[in-house]
């Protein structure tokens, strides 16, 4: 059964743009894939949270997948989904390779009086020369503390340690164009992170590459952004569930810049080109789920596959079917959005 995550299905700020403009997203084919999809599962996981919803979803799924899902808490985080990055590339899982794993972005933060913000890694045009450049200089100072990189893309490498396993970091996507101080508390659970990021700022402050990007106008690398990282059990068992899942992320960039009506033009393309090949599908007989995570929730849509959850739809048809008050009647579509 594949399984269809939408991160950044909403956004903070939708209501307010509602109500300024007395608009709600447009979304039909959205509002009849919930008829066609009345099971709800929600994954209630808050804005406060370290772990984007997307990534927890797709976390929980996968262990689910693999078998009984647990609940996550401090004393058993999410999976790392940097770790089932490194298995699939066999970077990870066998004897002698780390056990911990991070995704590590070279970053740079805008910081003021009063804020540090970090800034879009898709926006910063590192090369890959810059990129494995950095590396290099990073991959030497870092190989005294047992970590060991290796670049999947200029703008994101993977580093494996043995004492990056299970060490609680913040998703990328939770920090992107946001104050980044309120994450930074949690880097006291390991001095050791603490103390590398320090040298790291102080290696990237004269590196030639900075000085390169300086003269053609580019913001400096001044950072190095680690996520990703998690619990790294299990991985061979889990690793099969990946072909499974299909994670749409064309939401992604409008939401993270904050721009709402880039993020609706966006929604309500794949509202008529994506999500009709999902009801066909659906028409076809085939079994999916839709996973749809905003910024503080995520919800699970199902099918209904038993007599009674089949009576259980009815009766949500027929308690909003109320010809009486059509005029009063609330937008599931919007509901649902705000819920997330």
């Amino acid at each position: 059964m594949p399984i269809h995550i939408l991160p950044f299905a909403a956004i903070d700020g939708l209501q307010e743009y509602g109500t300024t403009t007395g608009h709600r997203p447009a979304l039909p084919q959205l509002n009849r894939l919930l008829a066609r999809l009345p099971q709800r599962h929600w994954l209630r996981i808050g804005a406060d949270t370290p772990t984007a919803p997307h990534e927890f979803a797709l976390s929980h799924l996968l262990e689910t997948l693999g078998g009984p899902a647990r609940e996550f808490s401090a004393e058993h985080p999410p999976l790392s989904l940097a770790a089932l990055q490194a298995h699939a590339l066999k970077l990870a899982g066998s004897a002698g390779q780390p056990a911990g794993w991070a995704f590590v972005t070279p970053s740079h933060l805008q910081i003021t009086t009063d804020r540090i913000q970090l800034t879009d890694p898709a926006q910063l045009q590192l090369s890959p020369a810059h990129s494995q450049a950095l590396l290099a200089s990073v991959q030497a100072l870092w190989e005294e503390d047992g970590i060991t990189l290796h670049a999947i893309a200029p703008d994101r490498w993977l580093a494996g340690a043995d004492w990056l396993d299970g060490l609680p970091t913040t998703s990328l996507d939770r920090a992107i164009h946001r104050d980044v101080r309120q994450w930074m508390p949690a880097l006291g659970q390991t001095g050791r992170l603490q103390r590398l990021q320090t040298e790291i700022q102080m290696l990237l402050y004269h590196h030639p590459v900075n000085d390169a990007r300086a003269a053609t106008g580019l913001p400096a690398i001044n950072a190095l952004w680690c996520s990703g990282t998690g619990r790294n059990d299990h991985l061979d068992a889990l690793t099969p569930g990946l072909a499974r899942l299909h994670v749409e992320e064309s939401l992604r960039q409008p939401a993270l810049a904050g721009h709402i009506q880039a993020w609706l033009n966006q929604w309500q393309t794949l509202d008529a080109d994506w999500l009709p090949q999902l009801e066909a599908a659906l028409a076809r007989g085939e079994d999916l789920q839709l996973v749809l995570c905003g910024e503080r929730h995520a919800v699970i849509l199902a099918a209904a596959t038993s007599p009674a959850s089949r009576w259980h739809q009815l009766g949500t048809r027929l308690r909003q079917w109320r010809p009486w008050a059509t005029a009063r009647r609330t937008d599931p579509v919007t509901d649902l959005l705000l819920e997330l």
